[in-house]
């Protein structure tokens, strides 16, 4: 075999690797996702960490079905800071944001805002929206999210629920932030003061009144242990 016939031989045994290298890949499929955020809610309010004292069969489920992180840690214990890490992945201190106050707003600079949570999924193609607390130094819209309900608890559940049920022509992520445990803080509060008092829905009511989500966040037999969160 001559060396003419070789190369035409090699020649003819690569082509069809060839054209799967250049073939186009397919695209994998994107997948929807829903981030269910709560607040002031420790790892051990779970009675799937084995709590005894809460009851909590819908993040139970979930936890049976998915994983369960027993060594993660969030970037700071206080709200705001918190929330700006996990929306920008960015810590607190780079800004100066230790408190719930307006210290640090000044500081969100572009970059930290190009490279936000929405504005990245929203750059893949993403759909971005978000509902419930915010509680951010900067707005919604700043980092790619559009604000399908105020509303921190029940008419929350229901805004995401109706979008979930919508037709979409492309992948989402859903942010659904809500309030509680947050306000059952308020009855802890209330027996300080009132030893033996609060026992019951009714003073975490009272204690909520002045909040404009007070409405929905309870509803009849709901305590303080026995959430059905």
């Amino acid at each position: 075999m001559n060396k003419i016939s070789v190369l035409a031989l090699a020649a003819l045994l690569l082509a069809p690797l060839a054209a799967l290298h250049t073939a186009e890949a397919p695209k994998p499929a994107r997948p929807n996702l829903l981030f269910i955020l709560t607040d002031q809610q420790h790892a051990g309010m779970l009675s799937a960490a084995g709590n005894p004292h809460v009851k909590t069969p819908m993040m139970d489920s979930l936890a049976a079905t998915g994983t369960r992180f027993e060594l993660a840690y969030c970037a700071d214990p206080v709200c705001m800071p918190s929330r700006f890490s996990m929306m920008t992945g960015v810590l607190p201190s780079r800004i100066g944001v230790e408190t719930n106050g307006s210290k640090g707003r000044d500081k969100v600079t572009p970059d930290l805002l190009e490279n936000s949570l929405g504005r990245v999924f929203g750059k893949a193609g993403y759909q971005t929206v978000y509902g419930g607390k915010v509680h951010l130094p900067m707005k919604l819209e700043e980092i790619g999210f559009k604000n399908i309900a105020r509303d921190e608890g029940r008419k929350l559940a229901e805004a995401c629920a109706k979008f979930l049920r919508q037709p979409h022509d492309r992948p989402f992520l859903m942010v659904a932030s809500f309030i509680n445990p947050h306000d059952i803080c308020f009855m802890a509060i209330g027996d300080e003061h009132a030893p033996g008092k609060s026992a019951g829905p009714k003073p975490l009511v009272e204690a909520l009144a002045s909040r404009p989500v007070a409405e929905g966040i309870l509803r009849p037999g709901l305590s303080a242990t026995a959430g059905q969160f």
